[in-house]
């Protein structure tokens, strides 16, 4: 094989493996909220503080699409 083709095709095996691989759908959670309370600015009765899900919020997020419709 000639070296420009040997190249080409490593650099094609690396694109591969590059988009193969993301982060985990927890991690880009975190990093989507991290990006989110970075980024938040405070106005009027809007604090941070709405970032946050209370229990009720938080029970609902995790069972998402378990529940039955009555």
């Amino acid at each position: 094989m000639q070296p420009k083709m040997i190249l080409a095709l490593a650099l094609c095996g690396i694109g591969v493996a590059g988009c193969a691989t993301r982060p985990s759908d927890s991690e880009a959670e975190r990093a989507v909220a991290e990006m989110i309370k970075a980024s938040f600015k405070t106005r009027g009765q809007a604090t941070i503080d709405r970032l946050s899900q209370d229990d009720a919020q938080a029970l609902c997020s995790k069972h998402a699409g378990e529940l039955r419709k009555a």
